[in-house]
């Protein structure tokens, strides 16, 4: 879920930005997922959905800091439909301690659940990525996916603020952090931070902390969590933005909280 300077989320943040807020999903241009098609992906509830988040292992979910909440609440999993599949309530929820929401940089967070889940072939874990200091090819394929906005309303520009009942997914392809900068010059683009884009699709409020993954030898990794976005969700050429799970330090202290 974004923070959005625009409706004073986060009023440090650049000029149309937001990040994925939690009160609100979304992913414009996505499509439907089908069961198995991404057995990783975790939808974050209290009354409904409000993030996404990713199967580490059995007893631990990745998911955006800025998703944290003040009480428990309940990771749906194993179905690509919210209202099915396993239910199962938070134990613990492990922002990362630099955490900055204003700048919307170190967005980390680890969710330990109260119980393990299931496994089988609609709930399945994603390997963490290798640490690496290096990025990424400018335009390398990637995929993200998420239970976020998915519609525009009638003037086309604003996004129907409903979240999807099914998931959604949506290639991208990862953008250099010299090209980023280029179109958010105000936006703080550390290590902790990844960008991605393509033309026409764009995730949106509610698919904050879902996975962004990256495939290695025919199977897909985790690289990020989804963390922020302009504040309309249509690119326009205006990369999204992601936590950056490859840097060392990050995928250490992810791996740490987990027990990887």
């Amino acid at each position: 879920m974004l923070k959005s300077a625009v409706i004073a989320m986060a009023s440090a943040a650049a000029p149309g930005i937001k990040t994925v807020d939690t009160t609100s999903p979304f992913c414009i241009g996505c499509e439907l997922a089908v069961n198995g098609q991404i057995p990783w992906q975790a939808s974050l509830q209290t009354s409904g959905h409000f993030c996404g988040g990713s199967i580490l292992s059995s007893t631990f979910v990745n998911t955006a800091a800025h998703c944290k909440q003040s009480s428990n609440f309940t990771v749906q999993v194993g179905n690509v439909d919210n209202r099915s599949g396993q239910r199962i309530t938070t134990a613990q929820f492990i922002a990362h301690p630099r955490y900055n929401g204003s700048l919307i940089i170190n967005d980390f967070g680890v969710i330990r659940l109260s119980s393990p889940i299931t496994f089988n072939d609609f709930a399945q874990p994603i390997a963490l990525i290798a640490p690496s200091a290096e990025r990424l090819p400018d335009r390398t394929p990637l995929m993200t996916s998420g239970f976020g906005y998915y519609q525009y309303q009638s003037n086309g520009v604003l996004p129907d603020r409903q979240t999807s009942r099914y998931l959604r997914w949506l290639d991208t392809e990862y953008v250099s952090v010299a090209r980023c900068k280029s179109f958010w010059s105000g936006q703080t683009i550390d290590n902790s931070v990844q960008c991605a884009d393509v033309g026409g699709s764009s995730i949106c409020s509610g698919d904050s902390g879902g996975p962004l993954v990256y495939k290695v030898n025919g199977e897909y990794q985790l690289i990020g969590a989804t963390s922020w976005a302009h504040v309309y969700c249509n690119s326009n050429g205006y990369p999204q933005g992601w936590s950056n799970l490859w840097y060392p330090e990050f995928n250490q202290w992810t791996r740490d909280q987990a027990g990887l």
